[in-house]
């Protein structure tokens, strides 16, 4: 999908418009290379909010595992460390509408 900019040029859509997803508060609660735990906060735990987010990572190939709770609002993401570095993990929660 491409979108224009003031210039009329068409640019790469994000992720996030690509697959309409909302922007979600959350909070790291624990990072070590490979795992990456957020918190999402209890006015923002909703199924409709986490789950779409949840599903673009696991779509993608250098994620393993993740592993939400809505009750307790917590999301762990399982990644290959030698694939996807943990300053690369943030952009990609980012661009997904992950307010950190």
């Amino acid at each position: 999908m491409a979108i224009a900019n003031k210039n009329n040029i068409p640019q790469k859509a994000s992720i996030m418009e690509k697959q309409n997803l909302s922007s979600l508060e959350a909070q790291i609660v624990s990072q070590t290379p490979g795992r990456v735990r957020l918190r999402v906060p209890p006015a923002h735990r909703q199924q409709q909010q986490i789950a779409p987010i949840a599903n673009a990572l696991k779509a993608r190939l250098e994620i393993y595992r993740v592993k939400t709770n809505i009750f307790s609002g917590s999301i762990t993401v399982l990644h290959g460390r030698e694939l996807l570095s943990s300053q690369d993990m943030l952009l990609v929660l980012r661009d997904l509408g992950v307010n950190l």
